[in-house]
């Protein structure tokens, strides 16, 4: 959801909805509530790096990705939609406009990965 190009509404609001609802005893058997882990890798040079290691229940997890785009979701008029986009989208629009674009690198280093701990980690800005 947060690497697409355009992250498909309904999978967002299903994701949302889910926050407020209890699973039901064979769904809840069916998943193990320790089962999520992520991994982010970056490079240095000639290295890889491991830049943030998540071990938390699915529950917990699932909670902080709706929280996220329940908090950055846009009311699109137009469409009389909220319109959720993905996190590289998010991170390049800090960067500086230029004519009819956004200036490329000039979104600060680091942006998408700090946004991404913090969705994960369900974090404030």
């Amino acid at each position: 959801m947060f690497f697409d190009d355009q992250p498909e509404a309904a999978d967002i609001e299903h994701l949302i909805d889910s926050m407020n609802k209890t699973p039901s005893p064979t769904a809840a058997q069916r998943t193990d509530a320790d089962a999520f882990y992520s991994l982010s890798l970056g490079l240095n040079n000639a290295r890889l790096v491991v830049r943030d290691w998540i071990e938390a229940p699915v529950t917990e997890t699932k909670k902080s990705l709706a929280a996220w785009y329940a908090d950055h979701g846009v009311w699109d008029g137009w469409t009389r939609r909220i319109r959720y986009f993905p996190l590289w989208q998010m991170a390049l629009s800090c960067g500086r406009w230029q004519g009819e674009r956004y200036a490329p690198d000039s979104a600060p280093h680091g942006l998408e990965a700090e946004l991404l701990h913090s969705a994960l980690h369900h974090l404030s800005p």
